[in-house]
């Protein structure tokens, strides 16, 4: 039985290096987990924002344009020396 105790013995050792083992390469993964984290930073910009944008109005300029002169031909049909009778 002795023989069998010495087995058990350095099974038990060899469990016990293991977990060692184990538990060091833990905590080398862990540490290098945290080492590699990325990191994200927000900070304003030195200079401003700026946003060029080219907007065209042009119809509705247009559509206002047309609305007044409508109102100055009610106003004076004879404005361009045209009555409001057609020949």
């Amino acid at each position: 039985m002795s023989n069998e105790r010495h087995r058990n013995a350095q099974f038990n050792g060899h469990l016990g290096i293991m977990r060692e083992v184990q538990a060091l390469l833990l905590a080398v993964v862990m540490g290098t987990a945290v080492a590699c984290a990325p990191t994200v930073k927000f900070e304003a910009p030195d200079e401003p924002i700026r946003l060029e944008i080219n907007i065209t109005i042009e119809q509705e300029v247009l559509i206002k344009v047309d609305q007044a002169l409508d109102e100055v031909f009610e106003e004076n049909p004879d404005i361009f020396g045209l009555s409001g009778e057609s020949e």
